[in-house]
């Protein structure tokens, strides 16, 4: 059976000297598997990782996500990993 993960982070503070960010990349596992989110009008960031199989004959399998912001300066830093097991 496949399930979806709905994931949500917090906007993070903006830094003066390198602006705002453009937009957010999401990692799974430390592999991307999505670029370009926005913020939506609460200042959160919002995905739905979808198709993803849950647990294997009783055994949980467990993912990692990180999030980092893009801006015209380049890509920032993944945040830390929040782990979790379906």
């Amino acid at each position: 059976m496949a399930v979806t993960v709905n994931l949500s982070w917090t906007a993070p503070i903006v830094s003066s000297t390198q602006g705002e960010p453009d937009s957010y990349n999401v990692y799974r596992d430390s592999t991307q598997i999505t670029s370009g989110i926005m913020i939506n009008s609460d200042g959160v960031l919002e995905y739905d990782d979808a198709g993803l199989p849950d647990a294997v004959a009783g055994t949980p399998v467990t993912y990692s996500y990180t999030v980092s912001a893009v801006n015209a300066a380049g890509e920032g830093a993944q945040s830390d990993a929040e782990t979790l097991s379906i």
